[in-house]
């Protein structure tokens, strides 16, 4: 990641800099040591309240109790090495039981790996080695997991793919889609990073390209097989787009890392942003929505604070926030 222009952090910046927003609404509930590795890409909220955060270049979860403002390590993944360009432990996802599931990027430990609820013991699922780049992850009411997969190659006339892998609840692994409007453009790594984001409504997943600056919709017919993705949204304020969630409206929200921002994207596409640096975002990588009682209208957001390795000036550093957004989250399937 670190071959990323510095003309386009500068770009980025000053979009930043252009956009002021109301302050108030953002808090930051836990700050992290980026100088021990404790770099936050995921985040995932399960039913009871907990908030799970993973330290992607140590492969580390952490748990934050339901009313704790303090992380507790919870489980690992072995085999991460960040110093030989794994980048880790990247999004995270709850099912209805309550385990975890992260998504690795590494050589050796790469795929997809579930954390035990109780104990935080780590297993990798079997066949998910084969994901080439698993980034984002979404259950649907079924319980299959989706995974967006940044990278799958190129097609014969050499543009850049991505892909949707699926989870099935038997556990059969399978890649489901692959597109050319899933595929980077090999700004921040050759192979580049496309689909990234992923949050499935009823039978639509939507997807945002880092890359390419857009948010996709992908309707899911009834035989599993998707169709081709809708571009929703697109533009300067989606460049770089990262994590997202969904509200009860039909409201997606996106973090966009390179920009230090959250936006809005409603039904017909207009975006709207909600928070940026001034509200203490550094780098915000991943969203999720409260699930308790108290909490529907809460979006909580990580700073994964990486611009110093693309030649930005440090910002708030890496950390755990809490973003009101008014609108109550998409409850768990």
């Amino acid at each position: 990641m670190r071959t990323l222009a510095v003309s386009l952090v500068a770009l980025l910046l000053a979009v930043v800099a252009g956009a002021a927003f109301a302050s108030g609404h953002v808090r930051t509930i836990a700050t992290f040591d980026p100088a021990a590795g404790q770099l936050p890409e995921g985040v995932a909220v399960d039913k009871r309240g907990n908030v799970f955060a993973s330290f992607a270049p140590l492969g580390q979860l952490v748990r934050f109790g339901p009313r704790s403002t303090e992380a507790e390590p919870f489980g690992s993944v072995p085999g991460i090495d960040a110093a030989n360009g794994d980048l880790g432990l990247a999004g995270l996802a709850v099912d209805r039981r309550g385990d975890v599931y992260g998504a690795v990027i590494s050589k050796v430990a790469g795929g997809i790996w579930r954390f035990d609820r109780t104990t935080g013991a780590a297993e990798r699922l079997p066949g998910t080695e084969a994901i080439p780049f698993p980034n984002g992850l979404a259950f649907d009411r079924r319980g299959s997991l989706y995974v967006a997969s940044s990278s799958e190659g190129k097609s014969p006339a050499g543009a850049l793919l991505g892909g949707i892998w699926r989870v099935s609840r038997d556990g059969s692994v399978e890649r489901i889609l692959v597109d050319e409007a899933l595929g980077g453009e090999g700004v921040l790594l050759p192979t580049g990073i496309g689909a990234n984001g992923i949050a499935v409504r009823r039978r639509v997943l939507y997807v945002t390209n880092s890359e390419k600056g857009t948010l996709l919709a992908i309707r899911v017919r009834r035989d599993g097989s998707l169709r081709t993705p809708r571009v929703v949204a697109s533009g300067a304020q989606l460049e770089s787009a990262d994590g997202l969630a969904l509200d009860v409206r039909g409201n997606v929200y996106v973090a966009v890392i390179g920009q230090s921002t959250v936006v809005r994207v409603g039904r017909s596409g207009a975006i709207t942003p909600i928070a940026d640096a001034s509200d203490g975002l550094d780098w915000a990588s991943s969203l999720a929505f409260g699930q308790s009682k108290g909490k529907r209208r809460v979006l909580y957001a990580v700073n994964f604070a990486i611009g110093p390795q693309f030649g930005a000036p440090p910002g708030a550093g890496p950390g755990l926030l809490t973003i009101r957004v008014g609108i109550p989250g998409r409850p768990l399937p």
